[in-house]
């Protein structure tokens, strides 16, 4: 009951309200700074903050014809008036925005406590547990509790499923209207047989990564073996997705729960796995970016209907950072620096293989989103310049922490997004981006779901998971 404990209480549409609210006194404050920004009429006027340009009714100084060498030239300028004018009406803009966010958050905050209210149990139903089938918060992910390791998976739910599929179809979709679809799929078809197998060799390496890590966090050297460990990773592709419930690596803490292994230590060596990975992660990002800023940043454009790509970042991002604690605190598997001390602890070595991993996996992945985007650009000759293999691989690595964050499975709808508007501010067209991303994501996400299926079946049947 502990976990049950730690259950997110903030419901989708509170957490909605409350996105909007923060983005109100956004709003507010970007009005009060318009209002309060001194102008000026170059050469001609100090007009001051707009706002007390008006209160004060200071006067608008107008330069008279022949009135001094520029004279013609400080005429066709905006005057203070005008220029306070427009800045004022931008400032009104923010100010509506931040009246129409605060009224649209409260009613929708006021409409969820209603509901809830509604829903809430009456007070006889206090005095029993609720039934399992009782309705909850909007698909609130499942809480798996410890002493539920090894013994059942939690059931495949429908509404997982169709959140699932439709996210993935509705994402392809846009960026596939963004990017222009006759323009994408020619790019796509333009990659030989060989590059696609070179990506799915990428890929499919991966997994085996996977196991070598979980090989490595196993302390018994007559343990887990690389085959079954491989196996297992290539399902979790599945398994994680279909039951939100079990997050990273909760499919190898129910199988080696399930094998009988200790459920402590199995957890923490897990934990030392997780922690070690996001670690590596992070030094990566940092080192990348370092390298990456080196060059002169290139001169983009964004083309029409880049905000169809901005939103959901947007959403997905607030979302998952209001909902982050909750999702930490209903982890299978959460981060944990002692956990990574003990690993050292018992064995340096065995820490060393688990953190090698965490890097060599992180390094195959940044490399076939390199290629990805490498094969997809021959049509056009390649990638241009400033598209350098530091930039794409920085755009990788912060995709990857915007998928983290967001509360979609796989961080599909926050990932391929971000990683376009990355691209693109790298200096690589958009069909070209769209293609690209696609290409990674079907290698490393959609397939290895649809082919994850085959194990996560075969390994049920048999009593494994």
């Amino acid at each position: 009951m502990r976990r049950r404990a730690r259950q997110e209480r903030g419901t989708l549409a509170w957490t909605m309200a409350k996105i909007l609210i923060i983005a109100s006194f956004i709003a507010l404050a970007l009005g009060v700074w318009l209002a309060a920004s001194p102008v000026q009429n170059p050469g001609v006027q100090d007009c001051g903050a707009p706002l007390a340009f008006v209160i004060v009714n200071r006067t608008d100084v107008k330069v008279a014809p022949g009135s001094g060498p520029n004279a013609g030239a400080l005429i066709l300028q905006p005057t203070c008036r005008e220029r306070v004018d427009s800045q004022l009406l931008r400032g009104m803009v923010a100010f509506g925005a931040f009246l129409g966010l605060g009224l649209l958050g409260s009613v929708i905050g006021l409409l969820d406590d209603r509901w809830r209210y509604h829903k809430a149990p009456r007070l006889e139903s206090l005095l029993r547990e609720p039934p399992k089938d009782a309705p909850g918060r909007l698909r609130p992910p499942p809480v798996v509790e410890e002493e539920e390791l090894g013994v059942a998976l939690p059931p495949i739910e429908g509404p997982d499923v169709m959140i699932l599929l439709s996210l993935t179809a509705l994402t392809v979709a846009v960026l596939l209207a963004f990017g222009g679809f006759d323009d994408v799929m020619d790019a796509i078809g333009s990659v030989g047989t060989l590059g696609l197998v070179a990506v799915g060799l990428l890929s499919a390496s991966t997994f085996v990564l996977a196991g070598l890590q979980t090989v490595f966090a196993e302390p018994d050297p007559d343990g887990v073996k690389l085959p079954a460990a491989a196996e297992l990773s290539l399902a979790a592709a599945s398994a994680e997705r279909l039951l939100p419930g079990l997050g990273p690596l909760g499919l190898d803490a129910h199988a080696l729960s399930a094998a009988g292994e200790p459920k402590h230590l199995t957890l923490r060596r897990l934990d030392a796995r997780q922690t070690l990975a996001i670690c590596v992660h992070l030094v990566l990002l940092v080192v990348v970016f370092v390298v990456a800023s080196v060059p002169s940043r290139p001169e983009v454009t964004f083309p029409s209907g880049w905000w169809t790509l901005a939103a959901p970042v947007a959403v997905f991002g607030l979302v998952g950072l209001f909902r982050a604690l909750g999702r930490y605190q209903r982890l299978v598997v959460p981060p944990s620096f002692d956990a990574v001390r003990e690993a050292i602890e018992a064995s340096r070595q065995r820490t060393m293989g688990i953190a090698g991993g965490a890097l060599a996996l992180t390094i195959v992945n940044a490399t076939a989103f390199v290629l990805s985007l490498s094969l997809v650009a021959a049509i056009d000759g390649g990638l241009p310049a400033s598209a350098t293999v530091a930039r794409l691989a920085l755009v990788y690595l912060v995709s990857c922490v915007a998928g983290a964050l967001s509360p979609t499975p796989a961080g599909i709808g926050a990932f391929e997004p971000l990683a376009v508007l990355g691209l693109l501010l790298s200096g690589v067209d958009a069909p070209t981006a769209v293609a690209g991303v696609l290409l990674f994501r079907a290698a490393t996400i959609y397939l290895p779901f649809l082919i994850g299926l085959i194990p996560f079946i075969r390994l049920r049947r048999r009593g494994v998971i």
